[in-house]
């Protein structure tokens, strides 16, 4: 995470001018609540892979592009469609990335909005380790482990 952070943060800087660490210290909780929904989501598209078979490994190269529009990633939150705002509320990327537009329009760190985040990488988290233990323990019982690919 760290090399990955160096290296985009030279490239970010060296090809549009921008500095990703004027967001200061604020961009470590950030940065903290991302690795956590990535963990989250990673043990939900585990156990998708187990349930399902490897036809399923699509959606782990394609989660993060089904969720970017949504999450309002790449724009902010008011641009989306009104009837699609409580569903990008309802995951923490929403805030973090409303969170960070916040800290650089106007240099203060929105606590309601990593606390948000916070609480529901909480959710997400024990979400992912159940449904992952749960098609763990299915695949292990229908002996079907065996034939991952």
């Amino acid at each position: 995470v760290l090399i990955t952070l160096a290296v985009m943060g030279f490239l970010s800087w060296f090809l549009y001018a921008f500095n990703i660490f004027t967001l200061g210290f604020s961009l470590i909780p950030f940065t903290a609540l991302l690795l956590i929904f990535a963990w989250a989501l990673g043990l939900f598209i585990t156990g998708v892979v187990f349930r399902f078979g490897t036809d399923a490994q699509v959606l782990a190269f394609g989660a993060s592009f089904i969720l970017q529009p949504i999450v309002a990633v790449f724009y902010p939150l008011s641009v989306l469609p009104s009837w699609i705002h409580p569903i990008a509320l309802a995951f923490p990327l929403t805030h973090i990335f409303e969170g960070m537009r916040a800290v650089l329009a106007t240099g203060e760190v929105p606590l309601e909005r990593i606390a948000w985040a916070a609480g529901l990488n909480v959710f997400y988290v024990l979400f992912g380790a159940w449904f992952f233990a749960k098609m763990f323990r299915h695949v292990k019982t229908k002996g079907l482990l065996a034939k991952l690919e």
